[in-house]
């Protein structure tokens, strides 16, 4: 009977060992989760750089068609970008009103980074 008893407690796990694991395990668990929220963070901000360059791209287009008095100064965007919001800069490059024009679009969202794109276009 005494060798059994000896066998029985032979056979568990000692607390030192459940702890150890314990340990190992927590870590890795707060690796994982660390990881889950830097990628959530990067696709914030991809996000934000496709939704900025698409409005940006939008804008310039909408210059193309109706001139710069369509969409100068600063404002809103449209749906579905209503937390961004967006500036045109123009800008002559020389004094007699023809010539190159610089137009800047930027587009920013509250607590974030500005995003900007500047082209030339030609009057005459």
């Amino acid at each position: 009977m005494r060798a059994s008893l000896q066998a029985a407690f032979q056979a568990g796990f000692t607390l030192i060992e459940v702890l150890i694991t314990l340990v190992i395990l927590s870590t890795g668990i707060v690796v994982v989760l660390q990881a889950f929220q830097t990628s959530a963070t990067a696709l914030g901000a991809a996000r934000d750089t496709e939704r900025a360059t698409y409005l940006i791209q939008s804008t310039l287009d909408l210059i193309a068609r109706d001139g710069v008095g369509a969409v100068a100064g600063e404002s809103g965007c449209p749906p579905p970008f209503e937390a961004f919001q967006r500036r045109v800069l123009t800008g002559s490059t020389d004094s007699s009103g023809k010539g190159l024009t610089q137009i800047t679009v930027e587009v920013w969202r509250q607590n974030s980074a500005v995003f900007s794109m500047s082209t030339y276009r030609y009057t005459r």
